[in-house]
């Protein structure tokens, strides 16, 4: 697929996404719209900050593995 078919792809699928969340916005529907999209945005932001946590603890514990081999490498340097 050449550069200006996936360009042109890609301005289809914008405009038609921008069409929908137009419709929905200027009928009777937008609260219910809104709500969905905020509910979804909520779900989306935990996923992420649980994921962040994840990342963090993974982190501490690589941390705290790679210190306990630096000090056990240390001491036996200091042995020799």
């Amino acid at each position: 697929m050449s550069n200006k078919s996936k360009e042109l792809a890609t301005f289809i699928l914008g405009a038609a996404v921008g069409m929908a969340i137009g419709y929905f916005i200027n009928s009777d529907k937008k609260e219910e719209f809104l709500s969905t999209i905020k509910e979804k945005a909520g779900k989306i932001r935990e996923g992420i900050e649980d994921q962040l946590e994840k990342g963090k603890e993974m982190l501490d514990e690589l941390a705290s593995k790679g210190k306990a081999k630096a000090n056990k490498a240390e001491k036996s340097l200091d042995g020799q």
